[in-house]
């Protein structure tokens, strides 16, 4: 874009003060001199020397040298002017001093008429350097803004820096550039410059474009379209507060630029659109493995719920289940909408997640309030737009995934379709596997009880039958060793060693029959039980051992002093055959809802592997039963150990 145009004065001091307008005076006064040798001599002035012609044709073609000099050296202007004062030293001497009139008038006309051709050439050379010259700046404008175009992806960033190049290369003085929104339906503002404080009060384009015509904003103004492959990106609005006329090759140049930013808008959004697929896919990875880990149906329909809003932006969301049996759909997960719509029990025929689960296809609304079939309570909670999925793996249908809109209306896209149709899927792999495990842990549960019984029948038997019949042989074995009736020394050797085979057999049966259910769990409790343990294992094992216990000491339910007795029992086995420790410290913390049981040594200790799965083949059977115990406790287990520096197993279960 060219510079403003300089003053008509500022254009003759240029031209005095350049050297070449000297020279051409120069050749002008000599050219005055040449031309009137004769009448100089007649004048007081000394001139020496023979300079006479008499035909003066040489003096005439010189005066070309100038007018030529000044037309290419200062311009077609420069050049008349010079012809001109060329013509006014000739036209004397054709009029009033030449004896060949009529040779002087042709010569001078032929001087003038070559003049005027050099001029003229002068004059395309000039156009065609101006021509050069505002294409060379418009290549460089165009350049400019390229650069800014290709230098990033991120949309507002560019745009905002793509009009400041704008402005600046077209010395405008403000501008603004509109966007279509996703949908291509609306017009937002992207970036703009110089416009009056206040004036952009809001992203909406077309309300904005009305203000600047209906307020004057930009008295002079063009608008042009934001475009590529043919299909409308946006618009490009510059302009000034003054009056402005522009020229053609200014809007040529603003239609070019404009073609640029079109195309740059659209590989931005393609680029988005990239990026934000790669994100969903990462995204989707992340959610398979989020809820594939989750094992616990609470859990893994949370996370659905919360995963699937961030996906596609929605402002809240719910899961329902189907009850196959009773044919009802329950909502017992809810984000962002009011707690008591999860007590709402509908049939499969009501509602969005009726329909879901009955037609086992997508269902977008973005008139929910419309619905013929929405639910009153859903209603009341200001739901807006709705996309729901079903919730299906293979053949079978678990419930529904619905998503919803809160402040305004939207149209749920295909692709927001098909994240949310995905994230459901991976859902109801993972509801699958919970209500398996839950199956697992149900049968598993059963299995530890019919354990339980089972030893504590076989405790029951050792001590009332197998260790009462071994007293009673004990105290046999007694009274003929203290009879009086004459034993032989042999026989009575024998009966001796029977007699402390007995009491041996007898004392294994009592500890065999603690071990395997100590009747001090169901008469006494929790913590007496686990002080004979401490006391045993001092003892028997020379272990110094103690039991600590925090806060106000109460009776749990029977299950609950089982599982912790049952962990403490293994803990302490461990301590016993593997850790080689000196002393051991038993822990047990009673608060709200929950004990706390914590087992420490100061043995040799061992790597804990990372995974729980790694228990089993690392040879840890004894710690994988804890944790399988707490889990099914619904509580939770830790172990920290490494070589040299003991090892802490730490259960917490809750406890009513």
């Amino acid at each position: 874009m060219e510079p403003p145009s300089p003053t008509p004065t500022d254009r003759i001091k240029r031209i005095i003060l350049s050297p070449s307008f000297w020279l051409v005076a120069a050749m002008l006064v000599s050219g005055v001199l040449l031309h009137y040798t004769a009448q100089l001599r007649a004048l007081p002035i000394p001139v020496h020397g023979e300079m006479q012609l008499t035909r003066h044709s040489t003096e005439r073609v010189l005066l070309i040298l100038p007018v030529a000099y000044a037309a290419f050296a200062l311009g077609p202007i420069a050049g008349l002017a010079a012809l001109a004062f060329a013509f006014l030293i000739m036209l004397p001497r054709v009029l009033f001093l030449s004896p060949y009139p009529a040779d002087a008038l042709i010569e001078t006309a032929a001087v003038t008429m070559v003049g005027g051709l050099t001029i003229w050439l002068a004059w395309i050379k000039q156009n065609q350097e101006t021509l050069r010259q505002k294409a060379t700046a418009r290549v460089e404008a165009i350049n400019t803004v390229c650069s800014v175009l290709t230098g990033s992806l991120e949309l507002s960033r560019m745009l905002t820096e793509a009009l400041d190049r704008v402005l600046e290369v077209t010395g405008l003085e403000a501008g603004i550039v509109f966007v279509l929104d996703e949908k291509g339906e609306n017009l937002i503002v992207a970036a703009h410059r110089g416009l009056p404080p206040g004036l952009v009060t809001s992203d909406r384009g077309l309300g904005l474009a009305r203000m600047l015509v209906a307020d004057e904003a930009l008295a002079s103004q063009v608008a042009l379209p934001l475009k590529a492959k043919g299909e409308p990106q946006g618009a490009l609005v510059v302009g000034k507060r003054g009056t402005k006329d522009f020229l053609p090759e200014e809007l040529s140049l603003l239609g070019a630029i404009a073609t640029q930013v079109g195309v740059a808008t659209e590989n931005a959004r393609l680029h988005q659109d990239v990026a934000r697929q790669l994100e969903r896919e990462r995204r989707l990875g992340e959610v398979t493995v989020g809820i594939t880990s989750e094992l616990e149906l609470d859990k893994v329909l949370s996370k659905v719920v919360l995963i699937a809003e961030g996906l596609i932006s929605a402002d809240a969301g719910l899961i329902a289940l189907l009850d196959e049996q009773r044919g009802t759909l329950t909502y017992p997960y809810l984000h962002n909408l009011p707690a008591e719509l999860s007590q709402v029990t509908v049939s499969t025929t009501e509602g969005l997640a009726g329909r879901v689960t009955t037609t086992g296809l997508p269902v977008v609304m973005e008139d929910y309030q419309g619905y013929p079939a929405s639910l009153k309570p859903y209603c009341k909670g200001g739901l807006k737009s709705a996309l729901g999925v079903p919730i299906i793996s293979g053949e079978k249908i678990f419930g529904a995934l619905n998503l919803f809109t809160l402040e305004e209306k939207r149209t749920f896209s295909d692709r927001d379709v098909a994240v949310v149709c995905a994230v459901a899927r991976q859902a109801a792999i993972a509801i699958d596997n919970a209500r398996l495990y839950e199956s697992m842990r149900s049968y598993a549960r059963h299995i530890i009880t019919a354990q339980e019984e089972e030893r504590k029948r076989m405790a029951r038997e050792l001590h009332d039958d197998t260790a009462q019949a071994l007293v009673a042989l004990s105290r046999q074995l007694d009274a003929l060793l203290s009879s009086d009736d004459q034993v032989p020394k042999r026989a009575r050797q024998q009966l001796e060693k029977a007699r402390q085979l007995t009491a041996d057999i007898s004392q294994t049966a009592r500890r065999f029959s603690q071990n395997l259910r100590p009747s001090t769990l169901d008469d006494l409790g929790l913590l007496p039980t686990l002080e004979g343990l401490m006391a045993r294992l001092s003892e028997e094992e020379r272990i110094e051992a103690d039991l600590e216990v925090i806060g106000e000491q109460r009776r749990l339910s029977p299950e609950a002093e089982l599982v912790l007795f049952r962990i403490a029992q293994e803990a302490l086995t461990n301590v016993r055959k593997h850790s080689q420790a000196t002393r051991v410290v038993t822990k047990v913390e009673f608060g709200d809802g929950r004990v706390k049981l914590t087992v420490s040594d100061n043995g040799r200790g061992f790597k804990v592997p990372d995974r729980p799965s790694d228990l089993v083949e690392t040879g840890k059977l004894g710690l994988t039963g804890m944790l399988e115990r707490a889990h099914l406790a619904g509580g939770t287990l830790t172990a920290h150990s490494n070589p040299g520096e003991g090892t802490t197993v730490v259960a917490e279960i809750p406890v009513q």
